[in-house]
């Protein structure tokens, strides 16, 4: 899927390694999405097709921390995987070599499910983390 940038693609199928879900999730089994007791929103689901993939045919729902600026392109496969794109916080920043702290640094964190009903998916993380610049 286009919105996940190939650098974007490496650092989460980086952190997913070895998280896959016992039952894959669709994308409609949800209304909301929740990482402990903050909302999350899906941006969408990257598919492992294409160049962007090192890994073929891993599906991985990728969720941000505010609500998108467009509306979320639906993708009818499931996911196996989930993973979170945010900033890192003042802590993990501390832990960058000096050599980047002025980048432009996201982090992808993978995350697994804790609770699954008819109307939220909650998630927890699996503390797999990582940082890439984010280049536009």
């Amino acid at each position: 899927m286009g919105f996940v940038r190939q650098y974007e693609r490496k650092a989460i199928e980086e952190v997913t390694t070895d998280a896959r879900f016992l039952d894959p999730l669709n994308h409609e089994q949800a209304q909301r999405y929740y990482f402990g007791t903050q909302e999350i929103f899906l941006w969408g689901i990257s598919e492992g097709i294409g160049t962007c993939s090192s890994i073929k045919g891993r599906n991985i729902a990728v969720f941000c921390l505010r609500q998108p600026d467009r509306p979320l392109i639906r993708a009818s496969e499931p996911y196996e995987y989930a993973a979170l794109i945010r900033i890192l916080t003042p802590l993990e920043r501390t832990a960058v070599p000096v050599t980047q702290q002025n980048a432009a640094l996201l982090l992808a964190e993978c995350l697994f499910p804790l609770k699954i009903t008819a109307h939220f998916v909650s998630f927890i993380s699996t503390d797999k983390k990582r940082e890439y610049v984010n280049v536009v």
